[in-house]
């Protein structure tokens, strides 16, 4: 049988790949979000000495949202690094969120809930990454 030929460009991706540039995206729109209002709440963050101040607020939203993109673009785009990239940002973004949510700001109340989320999303994308599939994709 024949196979057809995918035109240049055009490379069939996985779900699971798609997937992870879903969780990419998260990570990139959520600290948007992050960023943005650490802008337009500045004077009020400010005002009322809140912690963590609106400059870590805006810094770390920055700094997440542009990584949150390149790895998604590298996802997208089947760059060998992209599959590593996913793994080490995922490690270190979950131990920076509970680092940040536990230590830098006033704990919250929900963090059962919180932390039982943090497992979930966790496992799913290491379960996606150690899939032979996902591994084959970017190798």
């Amino acid at each position: 049988m024949i196979e057809p030929k995918v035109p240049f460009g055009k490379i069939k991706r996985p779900l699971r790949v798609i997937l992870l540039v879903v969780y990419a995206f998260y990570i990139a729109g959520w600290n948007c979000l992050r960023l943005v209002q650490g802008i337009i709440f500045w004077s009020i963050l400010q005002l009322y000495k809140a912690k963590p101040g609106p400059i870590y607020i805006v810094f770390s939203g920055g700094i997440w949202l542009v990584i949150g993109l390149v790895i998604a673009w590298g996802l997208w785009d089947r760059k060998p690094w992209a599959w590593s990239a996913m793994l080490a940002t995922i490690l270190v973004y979950t131990s920076w969120y509970w680092f940040d949510r536990l230590i830098v700001q006033i704990p919250h109340s929900n963090w059962p809930i919180a932390f039982i989320t943090t497992i979930i999303l966790l496992l799913s994308i290491l379960l996606t990454l150690a899939s032979p599939r996902t591994r084959k994709y970017f190798s």
